[in-house]
C-alpha cells in the first residue's frame, strides 16, 4: 500500500493535471498582482488626500485663531491707552483692517464704568 502511494508521487503527471495551461495560470496571477498594486495605489492616494485635507483644515483653524488673537491684543492695547479716566471703550475691528494705534471711525463707544457687569 505504502509503495503504491510512493509510486504515484514519482509517476508522471496524469493527462488531467497536464490539461492545466501554465500560461493561463501565470496570466491570471499577473492580473491579480496588477489589481492588488492598483488597489494599494488608490488606498495610498486616498490616505494622502485625507491627510492633506486635515492639514489644510488645521492651517485654516490656526490662521483664524491667530487673527482673533491679534484682534484681541489690539483691543486690549487700545483699552490700556483709552481708559485712564475709568471709561470703558469697546472697539470692534474687522479682520480686514490693520491696527494703526487708532480705532476705525465709528467703531468705538464709550460708557462710564459703574463697577457692575451687564
Amino acid at each position: 500500500m505504502a509503495s503504491q502511494s510512493l509510486d504515484l508521487l514519482d509517476a508522471e503527471p496524469s493527462q488531467e493535471s497536464q490539461g492545466i495551461e501554465i500560461p493561463n495560470v501565470q496570466k491570471k496571477l499577473e492580473q491579480h498582482k496588477l489589481r492588488l498594486k492598483q488597489r494599494r495605489k488608490q488606498r495610498n492616494e486616498a490616505i494622502a488626500q485625507g491627510h492633506r485635507a486635515r492639514v489644510d483644515k488645521l492651517k485654516a483653524d490656526y490662521e483664524s485663531a491667530s487673527t482673533r488673537h491679534a484682534e484681541a491684543m489690539y483691543v486690549f492695547a487700545y483699552f490700556a491707552q483709552c481708559t485712564p479716566n475709568k471709561v470703558l471703550i469697546v472697539c470692534w475691528q474687522t479682520s480686514d483692517s490693520v491696527p494703526t494705534g487708532q480705532p476705525p471711525a465709528g467703531s468705538c463707544s464709550s460708557k462710564a464704568a459703574t463697577g457692575h457687569r451687564a
